[in-house]
């Protein structure tokens, strides 16, 4: 829900050209986009790279007690991704992250059989230090500079976006979408990806190895003091463009050093849900969404696309703040719905049974009371 929310400002707005606070200029616009901003960009993809990272430990141990062989599973799931990726990147939306994750994927290969501790302490090293040192770097950058005018926007860029995806022909939103893609999928991109999203690989795995979500009653005063300290050094950073100035320095370290401190936060709180039976109920009707998150995430981009592209309802660029989070949390509910109905019958979700198909290379089990496809 969180990514959606995240992704629906660039479903409906170029937002890699423009600059927020100028394009939308109402108090409910900023103010929502702000709360966006603070609470959930840069905060949500890194809980999914740690439950990559978790669910791959759980898929290794799952194929050595059956007797499989995990690397051939593991390569075949993560060529599948790969192509979905590519698929979903040239074709329905530019925002794909399911390409670069089957990439990293291949590199967590190579560390999964280190022991769990070593691998959360190589993630943590390897996203905080080379992060914390780029921040600085900017800081001091920035001093040397002075604080000249700073924007994010790019009106050419802008301009074309809006040209392509509220009136293009599909052939022109297909070059555009691949423009888009490339701004962020390019070489250089990919390097500062490796500091951001593969150590949450490394982190999630860890845990899984450690069986740390599941020791929560072990675990529950470092949790309450870890959440404690994230949140407040995580909420100081990402506050810092607010309240300090923006410049390249406070953005940077607002996604890249405050946004995972939140992550971490949300994660342990989760987990602590878990340890009171309330907590437990209210998680509950999320669990379906989640046993189809492949598939909520892929619908969710088309679905999208077909509302704000020409050749569908056209409506890019026409859509607020406010209106675009409405819709999201609109087409979320419909899919949490779905997700209720499809798992009293099915197993997984339709794509996350084509997957698992296609990693074990034999037919699995998809509907329930004993049915077979």
């Amino acid at each position: 829900m969180g990514i959606f929310l995240v992704n629906m400002l660039s479903f409906h707005t170029p937002i890699l050209y423009i600059d927020p606070f100028d394009t939308w200029t109402t108090t409910n616009d900023r103010l929502l986009y702000s709360w966006i901003d603070l609470f959930i960009q840069g905060s949500i993809y890194p809980i999914f790279s740690f439950l990559f990272g978790y669910s791959f430990i759980i898929l290794r141990e799952r194929a050595i007690s059956k007797g499989e062989s995990f690397p051939a599973i593991a390569i075949r799931r993560l060529l599948f991704l790969f192509i979905i990726g590519w698929v979903h990147a040239k074709y329905i939306w530019h925002g794909d992250i399911l390409f670069t994750y089957s990439l990293f994927g291949i590199l967590l290969l190579l560390f999964i059989r280190l022991r769990g501790k070593i691998l959360m302490l190589l993630g943590m090293i390897l996203y905080f230090v080379p992060n914390v040192i780029i921040t600085v770097m900017m800081i001091l950058a920035s001093m040397v500079a002075g604080n000249g005018e700073f924007s994010l926007a790019n009106e050419t860029s802008a301009r074309a976006s809006y040209q392509a995806y509220q009136n293009g022909t599909y052939e022109e939103i297909r070059e555009q979408r691949l423009m888009d893609w490339y701004l962020v999928n390019n070489p250089g991109n990919l390097f500062f990806m490796l500091f951001s999203i593969f150590p949450m690989f490394l982190i999630g795995g860890g845990a899984a190895k450690e069986n740390w979500l599941r020791r929560v009653k072990e675990l529950k005063r470092p949790f309450l003091v870890a959440i404690a300290i994230t949140l407040l050094i995580g909420m100081f950073i990402k506050s810092t463009p607010y309240w300090l100035t923006r410049n390249w320095a406070t953005e940077y370290s607002q996604d890249m050093l405050g946004g995972p401190l939140l992550s971490i936060t949300y994660i342990l709180l989760i987990a602590l849900g878990t340890n009171h039976q309330r907590g437990i109920q209210v998680l509950r009707y999320f669990g379906p969404v989640g046993k189809l998150s492949f598939t909520n995430y892929l619908v969710q981009s088309i679905v999208s696309t077909m509302i704000f592209y020409s050749y569908g309802l056209g409506l890019y660029g026409q859509v607020s703040v406010i209106e675009g989070t409405f819709l999201a949390l609109t087409i979320f509910l419909f899919q949490l719905i779905f997700s209720h109905i499809w798992i009293k019958y099915f197993y997984i979700g339709p794509f996350e049974w084509v997957w698992r198909t296609v990693s074990y290379w034999k037919w699995q089990k998809l509907m329930k009371r004993g049915e077979n496809l």
